[in-house]
């Protein structure tokens, strides 16, 4: 162990004799994909493209976020510490043509501060308000969840409805190879737009999180508090706390080759009978779950993953995801459909200007998951939080196919495109079929003879396009424009919407209304 210390301590002497202060960066798809595109061209097998928000040195962030028109903020440097403080802005407009037309408008402000202090020890604070008007499917959606998609409880608002999103993240680098972070927030684990470990979809939540980059090694370890809030549960809104701890570890074994392992596991912070609380089983970062879990005796909900990824040529990047919920291997082989083959898989291709064209991303992306996956016998146990999925929007029980196609219009403009479709089985009044991760897996209605898509198959087909132009990089300030087709079959009734948009937005996160 002592020789192992002393290695770990001349490695960490040696690269920060070389370093550079480091920055967090804003968890967002395009600042993701420019982060991508810099180190895949740049040889970087150090860099893990799965582990985001991504960090980099600040030397290399202007070439990410672009030069905007000018800066909006106010800066103070002083040494090697500085403090940048910057509006957020969302102001928008609309329209959504269905059968019952109608305007659309988002009206968002707030303020954002982003702080270093030496190379070690970095902060950032936002806090931001919204009251905005959705399109019909993300009114309903909002009205049932009870949160705005990705952001937060929702409350009735002038305009429809209202949120408060605050995010906070404190981290320390005692050495270059670790940090030390905790805050509220959001990660994501995955190459695809969506990812079957961890995602964006769900609101903020309070974490703690070690992470270790070693050679070609990424490991974190990250330590979360949920909320479980029950849809469709009326004015009440059924809440309940819970906890989550996650294990996440990427290897770049060649320039060429990504493999990864992902575990995680949930439990409620109480039942009827005691107050169980953060479990203190779960705090070593260097274990597995499911043996703890077995020692413990308890029933919690653990999930394990694999991903892999494969480099060809640079530009062309072929990934995939397989988590595993629960499985009985004699029930795998039977084929005969046991409802509790709970498994979701990604497949998916990216390429980095494709036919040679400069500045432009494409991606195809195919994701499923198996009825029940997500969901637990204890409800509040489930992968969510406040009402959301934390890996995928859709839950379980569907096919998902994706393509995106966006490209660089001199030094500020930005066109994106995307289209989704999918087939989802939504369960029938009074069954339990697997669509629905909130409800307990129980008593389903069928134990044998499960296939994805059963119930009532809701299908989707979604076009977007936005076009922005970068105002001031700093803060992510655009102009944007978009139009949006939504075609939904349900039930035997169709219904398409198009939506068009303009307006000034910051966008330093993704917002998903992508389902």
């Amino acid at each position: 162990m002592r020789k192992i210390a002393r290695l770990l301590f001349l490695y960490s002497i040696l690269i920060t004799s070389h370093s550079f202060g480091q920055e967090s960066l804003w968890l967002e798809n395009e600042i993701n994909e420019k982060t991508e595109h810099h180190f895949t061209f740049n040889h970087n097998q150090g860099f893990h493209s799965t582990v985001k928000a991504y960090v980099i040195e600040d030397s290399i962030k202007t070439n990410l976020y672009g030069e905007g028109i000018w800066d909006i903020g106010l800066i103070k440097e002083w040494d090697k510490s500085s403090i940048n403080l910057f509006p957020l802005v969302n102001i928008s407009g609309g329209f959504s043509s269905n059968d019952s037309s109608s305007a659309l408008g988002q009206v968002g402000l707030g303020l954002a501060l982003k702080s270093h202090f030496g190379s070690k020890l970095y902060f950032s604070l936002s806090a931001y308000f919204e009251d905005s008007t959705y399109p019909n499917y993300v009114s309903n959606f909002t009205e049932s969840h009870g949160v705005v998609p990705g952001m937060g409880r929702a409350y009735p608002g002038e305009l429809g409805y209202n949120f408060t999103r605050i995010d906070a993240l404190l981290s320390y680098r005692p050495f270059d190879f670790l940090r030390i972070e905790g805050g509220l927030g959001k990660h994501f684990i995955g190459d695809g737009y969506r990812s079957f470990f961890v995602s964006d979809i769900a609101s903020n939540n309070p974490f703690g999180r070690l992470n270790l980059n070693i050679w070609h090694l990424n490991f974190s370890a990250t330590y979360s508090s949920l909320t479980h809030l029950a849809p469709n549960t009326g004015p009440d809104w059924q809440q309940a706390g819970k906890y989550t701890a996650r294990h996440y570890l990427s290897w770049n074994a060649t320039p060429w080759l990504h493999v990864g392992f992902f575990e995680s596991i949930v439990w409620q912070a109480s039942d009827s009978t005691y107050y169980r609380g953060f479990d203190a089983h779960y705090a070593n970062p260097i274990q597995f779950y499911r043996p703890v879990e077995y020692s413990i005796g308890s029933a919690d909900n653990s999930l394990l993953g694999f991903d892999l990824s494969v480099k060809i040529k640079k530009r062309w990047t072929i990934y995939t995801q397989f988590l595993l919920d629960e499985f009985l291997l004699r029930e795998m082989t039977s084929g005969d459909g046991w409802w509790a083959n709970k498994y979701a898989i990604q497949l998916g291709l990216k390429v980095f200007e494709p036919f040679s064209l400069a500045k432009t991303f494409l991606r195809f992306e195919f994701n499923l998951a198996r009825p029940f996956t997500f969901s637990h016998g204890s409800p509040k146990q489930n992968y969510a939080h406040l009402g959301e999925a934390i890996a995928h929007p859709l839950g379980a029980n569907f096919y998902e196919g994706i393509v995106e196609f966006n490209f660089q219009i001199g030094k500020r403009g930005r066109i994106e495109n995307r289209i989704i479709a999918y087939l989802k089985g939504e369960d029938p009044d009074g069954e339990n079929m697997g669509g629905d991760i909130f409800k307990a897996y129980t008593n389903p209605t069928n134990v044998y003879g499960n296939y994805i898509g059963q119930g009532d198959q809701r299908k989707v087909f979604l076009y977007q396009l936005q076009y922005s132009y970068l105002l001031s990089s700093e803060n992510r300030l655009k102009l944007i424009g978009g139009l949006q087709l939504r075609n939904e079959n349900y039930k035997g009734a169709s219904a398409f919407s198009t939506q068009v948009f303009v307006g000034l937005s910051t966008t330093i996160w993704n917002r998903y209304y992508s389902f």
